[in-house]
């Protein structure tokens, strides 16, 4: 019977058997080295959230601003390690899902939780569900399943050749399309089904169970190692000391050669180990594209307090709160601090309601903590283009961060533990 189906179906056997020796090869070689640089980035937050060890004292959540934080290991000089696990362009609901992937994987709980999330994550209204990026067919976010498709139908039903208006903007959208990676790369199906419920968890689990395939996963990888090899894939491109600094990182262009993915997510690598999971990401742009950034960066400063200052901006920090509600099962305090601005930005509506929010959230739990940057405020010389530091701006920020925001921060936390 089987040397008749093995006779009878052999080119489909072979195929199948193609498949599964090219999955197990993706599977036992670092095919995450293969991506774009972006998915790269996912995927090595991905190991190391689910890494048994090392047992951090400190851990921050983030975006790509607070990505410029630099971590550290323990020494004699600071007895105390930090990782900073800061992701950038994902939608705030995640922290709560993120926090309990690091802890499921590791038997000590940080000294304390480090959250350093951007105000504009909160601004009301601005998330808008996976499944419905433009507000179509949703009242509101976790919508139940059954009110989604009656809403849906109801609606398709009334006007059958017009499509609803969109409430989200478009923004959303494009954000899904441009950064979707990140989610679907940082978590694995079964998380991304607690994370969400009613039509958001059908979405995102669709979404993210291809990924199971290593085949489909690491494809951009599979092209870079077939028909997209090259000999710079193994290739070590060596750096000199002056491209650690800044001098060499904004103005020399030999510190910006051109690399392959292979090799700029090596470098990379390099960098987020060295930095214990910090990276400036404007230390990645080269000299010319640098000078680009900085001839627009007085109008992007002033359309950003533009948008901030709308007087219909409201805030809601009810992922901090279930954030704050999350680490407290684990008997971990929440420090929240806020990376510095520009200094016009300080000011704006949406700064201030934000942090009127976290001053009402801090008087409400012993367990929640708002420390500040000495300044609030950095002059727009350290900004690339109005929302990410220069290295020079980045190395003031670290410097404060560890020299002054630290110790208080390690303060409160031994009070709570």
């Amino acid at each position: 019977m089987l040397s008749t189906l093995l006779s009878r179906y052999r080119a489909a056997w072979i195929v199948v058997l193609a498949f599964v020796i090219l999955e197990v090869i993706v599977r036992l070689l670092p095919s995450e080295y293969g991506l774009p640089s972006g998915h790269f980035m996912a995927e090595y937050r991905k190991h190391h959230m689910e890494a048994s060890e090392p047992c951090y004292d400190y851990i921050i959540f983030g975006d790509s601003r607070s990505l410029s934080l630099n971590g550290q290991e323990k020494n004699a000089e600071r007895p105390f390690s930090i990782y900073n696990f800061s992701l950038p362009a994902m939608e705030p609901r995640y922290f709560v899902e993120y926090l309990r992937k690091y802890m499921r994987n590791r038997d000590c709980a940080p000294s304390a939780l480090i959250f350093a999330g951007s105000p504009t994550y909160f601004e009301k209204g601005m998330t808008m569900p996976l499944n419905d990026q433009q507000g179509l067919y949703t009242t509101e976010l976790d919508q139940n399943l059954a009110d989604y498709i009656a809403l849906r139908f109801s609606q398709r039903l009334e006007q059958p050749f017009q499509r609803p208006a969109s409430k989200g903007g478009g923004q959303s959208e494009l954000l899904w399309e441009a950064f979707s990676h990140r989610l679907l790369y940082t978590f694995d199906p079964w998380e991304l089904a607690e994370m969400y419920r009613g039509p958001e968890r059908v979405f995102a689990i669709r979404e993210s169970l291809p990924l199971l395939y290593s085949t489909y996963k690491y494809r951009d990888a599979v092209r870079n190692y077939t028909i997209g090899i090259k000999k710079a894939h193994f290739e070590e491109p060596g750096f000199p000391d002056i491209c650690n600094e800044c001098e060499g990182i904004e103005k020399l262009p030999m510190c910006h050669p051109s690399l392959t993915d292979v090799q700029d997510n090596r470098r990379m690598a390099t960098v987020l180990d060295r930095n214990q999971g910090g990276l400036n990401i404007t230390d990645r742009l080269k000299p010319f594209e640098r000078i680009a950034y900085e001839q627009m960066r007085t109008r992007a400063i002033e359309d950003a307090v533009k948008i901030a200052n709308r007087p219909e901006i409201e805030i809601d920090i009810t992922p901090i709160r279930n954030l704050a509600k999350e680490a407290k099962k684990w008997n971990i305090p929440l420090a929240i601090i806020v990376v510095p601005f520009p200094e016009e930005y300080v000011q704006t509506r949406i700064v201030r309601l934000y942090l009127e929010a976290v001053r009402k959230l801090e008087t409400e739990s012993p367990d929640v903590r708002y420390f500040s940057f000495p300044k609030l405020g950095y002059s727009d010389n350290l900004f690339a283009e109005g929302t990410h530091y220069t290295c020079p701006g980045a190395m003031r920020a670290n410097d404060e961060f560890m020299n002054k925001v630290v110790p208080e921060i390690r303060r409160f936390a031994a009070a709570r533990n």
